[in-house]
């Protein structure tokens, strides 16, 4: 595509110099494509680990070994929960470290992303991460399955949301009386209607438990 000069001293590539000759702009050229290539946003970003040691293990370990032994690992722990000893051998050739020593740096940072995930869970108003994992894998273990494998993969636990939701909303299902024990905010009360745990919200009025959670009308703390 041909630019006139007229378009080439409009975009700043060429400037006149004391002479009045067209001249190129240093380094016009990089700082243009700069300004147009797409910037990553925050929401892109992988989420680090909370400790720099084993963030710092597992780009050690993404360096060393290859694409294929990482989705290995990353299979066999979303499928079984552990690593086999096949692939464990493979870590600790690629690494060129003992397989003991391999064991122990990969278990870090497989603990390193269980913190991750357990953090993620306490913060949405779970507290028993037990109890939600084995409810996610009881009733949504593909979800979940996904969940992880989106952890591992783009270093995000957006995957968990859907299911910290859905287990947030059905606590009336599974146990309606911690509900109706509950401190759920000022001046609101709860009642059992039939099978549904019915909430009187000031300034709302009433409305079923799993609206109010989907509605964010309360703050829940579940168990």
């Amino acid at each position: 595509m041909e630019v006139t000069v007229a378009i080439a001293e409009s975009q700043g590539l060429i400037e006149k110099d004391v002479s009045g000759r067209y001249v190129l702009v240093p380094d016009r050229p990089s700082q243009i494509l700069a300004e147009n290539t797409p910037q990553e946003s925050p929401e892109d970003q992988g989420e680090a680990l909370s400790d720099a040691a084993v963030e710092a293990d597992l780009a050690a370990l993404v360096q060393a070994s290859t694409s294929s032994t990482q989705f290995a690992i990353l299979g066999q722990l979303v499928s079984d929960g552990e690593v086999n000893p096949n692939t464990m051998s493979r870590v600790s050739s690629e690494l060129g470290i003992h397989p003991q020593e391999a064991e122990a740096r990969l278990g870090k940072v497989v603990e390193g992303f269980k913190a991750q995930a357990i953090s993620t869970f306490h913060q949405a108003g779970i507290e028993d991460a037990d109890e939600f994992i084995s409810w996610a894998q009881q009733h949504r273990p593909e979800d979940f399955k996904a969940a992880m494998r989106n952890h591992g993969v783009e270093r995000s636990t957006r995957g968990y949301q859907p299911l910290v939701q859905e287990y947030l909303s059905t606590i009336a299902d599974r146990d309606p009386e911690a509900i109706l024990e509950a401190q759920l905010g000022s001046g609101i009360t709860a009642t059992k209607q039939g099978s549904t745990v019915i909430l009187t919200i000031p300034g709302v009025g009433q409305v079923d438990y799993k609206t109010a959670v989907r509605e964010r009308l309360i703050t829940v703390r579940g168990s």
